[in-house]
């Protein structure tokens, strides 16, 4: 009977132990936003932590022992915005600027492209890649290196440089093959002509579904697969 109890009572302690173990990996992160946005402390909230593991990626490989890593990644809560911390080959990174990040390159294609450019694709990782080549992970992007960014991104063949290109009545372009290969192939080359970079991007022509409230998730600003099947279906995209 004593040696059951001290089996529970060990088995107790481990738990707790491991309880406030992963309630102090939580913090970790909240020193390096603080200092780095001039953020209040006590304002950050760790959601969750997800520790490092191996992804099976043999689905997409020949070869059935492809493990991919996975960093580490924190869930964080500040007022009432939720971005992601994730640990990368000791340093940290997040994607707290990725709506601000967002919203700057699109205002800046319009600018400089065409006005008609209501979105583009935007991964999390790629602002991590820009930091590591550009900035130190504690430095935040600023507004002037935006064409160095798009610049960058445009060049990352880890994605595809994707724009949503947006008019008032789609129906007109759905059957028009001819006028839908223009409009796409007039952008492709205004872009690889601005960035010096000839590699088209892919284009699509939108009416108003397309919007940041369903084009966001938490890696980026992108549409998966199955959206974009969807709105083709429905006539919103082609």
């Amino acid at each position: 009977m004593k040696k059951s109890k001290k089996f529970i009572l060990a088995i107790l302690i481990i738990i707790i132990s491991l309880a406030f173990v992963y309630l102090a990996i939580l913090q970790m992160p909240k020193s390096y936003l603080s200092e780095k946005y001039n953020l209040e402390r006590n304002e950050i909230k760790s959601v969750y932590f997800v520790p490092p593991y191996f992804r099976d990626e043999s689905n997409h490989s020949s070869n059935i022992f492809d493990f991919e890593k996975v960093n580490p990644k924190w869930k964080i809560k500040y007022r009432d915005n939720n971005f992601y911390v994730d640990y990368i080959d000791g340093k940290y990174y997040d994607d707290f600027q990725l709506t601000q990040i967002y919203n700057w390159t699109v205002e800046y294609l319009q600018k400089n492209i065409d006005n008609h450019i209501l979105g583009i694709e935007i991964h999390s990782e790629s602002i991590y890649c820009f930091q590591t080549e550009n900035n130190s992970s504690s430095e935040l992007i600023q507004k002037n290196q935006i064409h160095s960014f798009l610049d960058f991104v445009l060049k990352d063949y880890n994605n595809d440089f994707v724009v949503y290109y947006s008019v008032n009545d789609i129906s007109p372009y759905i059957d028009d093959a001819e006028t839908t290969s223009t409009i796409k192939s007039d952008l492709q080359e205004k872009i690889c002509k601005h960035f010096n970079f000839n590699r088209k991007p892919i284009v699509y022509i939108v009416d108003g579904e397309i919007t940041k409230n369903n084009i966001y998730s938490h890696k980026g600003y992108f549409l998966k697969y199955k959206q974009i099947e969807l709105l083709k279906q429905e006539k919103h995209l082609i």
